[in-house]
């Protein structure tokens, strides 16, 4: 358990590491603050990204499902909390609060996962809803809404 909170207290001081060095490079572009945001999530996330891309690829979906919900999870009660205690221990604000655009994508994104998970199986064209929904949101956040 130690080991763990170690090892995500130490992903934390990298990604704030990395996201510091990224907006001093990018200062003075063009580039919207949160496309930082976005690379180190991606950085930190890419280890269950490319695992679950290969079960995909294997077509087994359960361990795809499991992946998602474990990441999903483990940001939630391990991530969040983690990253709150370090923004107080530095006297740092941290704002997670979501924009208007930003709370519309998610309460559709809820929506169509109900619609698409309610007899409890999927196929193809519902889960390429939720990769547009995704490209979406990463184009709106792209234009910094």
């Amino acid at each position: 358990m130690l080991l763990l909170v170690a090892g995500i207290a130490l992903i934390g001081i990298l990604a704030e590491v990395m996201s510091k060095t990224m907006d001093a490079g990018l200062a003075g572009t063009a580039v919207p603050p949160v496309a930082a945001a976005v690379l180190v999530a991606f950085i930190s996330a890419s280890p269950e990204i490319l695992t679950a891309v290969r079960a995909a690829l294997a077509n087994r979906m359960q361990p795809v499902v499991n992946i998602a919900l474990g990441a999903s999870l483990s940001t939630v009660i391990l991530t969040v909390p983690i990253m709150e205690a370090l923004a107080l221990f530095a006297d740092k604000p941290m704002q997670i609060a979501l924009s208007p655009v930003q709370t519309a994508m998610v309460l559709l994104t809820l929506a169509v996962a109900a619609i698409n998970l309610h007899d409890g199986e999927t196929n193809a064209i519902e889960g390429m809803t939720h990769f547009v929904l995704f490209a979406a949101f990463l184009m709106l956040a792209g234009l910094g809404m």
